[in-house]
């Protein structure tokens, strides 16, 4: 499942109706240097 939302989380966001503003913001939450190990947990 985690790796499935952090493959398509813009996606998520954009149908939701996020501005890239909104999108920028999140990204941090998504794109990281620990994210192999988050997605391991």
């Amino acid at each position: 499942m985690a790796k499935t939302i952090t493959a398509n989380w813009k996606q998520a966001l954009r149908a939701e109706g996020a501005s890239a503003s909104d999108i920028k913001t999140y990204t941090d939450a998504f794109v990281h240097d620990d994210l192999e190990k988050a997605v391991k947990i």
